[in-house]
């Protein structure tokens, strides 16, 4: 997946969460890594920790960038970007 978007008018009706939980699903989690544009605030971040991702890096740029991965007791089974 390379951007999800809702609609404003449709956030927090669950659509969001299905699609990744469908990718999530079919990819295996543990072959999972993100990175997530967008400043600190973002309700973003919450969104994927929601569903189980945790922020492995933070990157400084000029709006910000989380790393994100699915938590694993094996640190290396998250593949890097």
């Amino acid at each position: 997946m390379q951007e999800l978007f809702i609609e404003s008018d449709q956030r927090r009706s669950g659509h969001g969460r299905r699609l990744v939980r469908h990718l999530l699903d079919k990819i295996g989690e543990s072959n999972v890594s993100m990175s997530l544009i967008a400043n600190e605030a973002t309700p973003a971040a919450a969104f994927y920790e929601e569903l189980g991702l945790r922020q492995h890096r933070y990157y400084k740029f000029y709006c910000g960038t989380v790393k994100m991965g699915v938590e694993s007791s094996v640190e290396s089974s998250i593949n890097p970007l």
